[in-house]
C-alpha cells in the first residue's frame, strides 16, 4: 500500500499545482512582450567546427 501512496499523492499535488498556476498566471504578468522573451538565433551560414574534429 505504501508503494502506491507516494506516486498517488505526488500526482494529486501536481494537479493542484497546475490548477493553482492556471488561476494565478494572469496576475503574474511581467510587463514584457513575447518578442522580448525570445532568444536571438545564431546567424552563421555554416556550422562551426573545432580544428581538431574532422
Amino acid at each position: 500500500m505504501a508503494g502506491i501512496a507516494a506516486p498517488a499523492s505526488a500526482y494529486v499535488l501536481s494537479q493542484l499545482y497546475r490548477s493553482f498556476m492556471a488561476v494565478l498566471t494572469p496576475a503574474l504578468t511581467l510587463g514584457v512582450t513575447k518578442a522580448q522573451l525570445l532568444l536571438p538565433r545564431a546567424r552563421s551560414s555554416s556550422p562551426s567546427r573545432s580544428p581538431g574534429l574532422q
